[in-house]
């Protein structure tokens, strides 16, 4: 599962990820209206690079929260970071990955729409 890249008019370059089954398209146009041309080059490999963490790789996230020591608000904070990261990356300003999950989970639901804050009129007796 290649990350690919893409360039807009002043040189700027964004590397967006793709399953291997999803249309890579060869033009895409941001929120904001700047045109992104994908390059032909060899797709960037998955995994860890000069120690820093892939934001696309499930198991590069594994592998350093498996060695991580910490807590689970540690681990929430990286999987965080690497969402801000896939979300600068993406140029709709969206996390593909966190929007995949969000879909999925409405699919699977029926078309409901997937819960953005807690129910205020939510109450739970314990």
């Amino acid at each position: 599962m290649p990350n690919y890249v893409y360039t807009n008019e002043q040189g700027e370059s964004k590397e967006l990820f793709y399953h291997m089954n999803d249309t890579k398209p060869q033009e895409i146009v941001d929120g904001q209206g700047i045109k992104w041309t994908r390059d032909w080059g060899a797709a960037k490999i998955q995994g860890v690079v000069d120690g820093k963490i892939n934001a696309y790789s499930k198991s590069a996230f594994v592998n350093k929260t498996g060695k991580m020591k910490g807590n689970i608000g540690n681990l929430m904070d990286l999987s965080k970071e690497l969402s801000a990261k896939r979300a600068k990356d993406s140029p709709d300003g969206k996390d593909p990955l966190s929007e995949a999950s969000k879909k999925r989970w409405s699919d699977e639901r029926g078309g409901k729409k997937y819960p953005t804050k807690p129910d205020p009129n939510l109450t739970i007796e314990i």
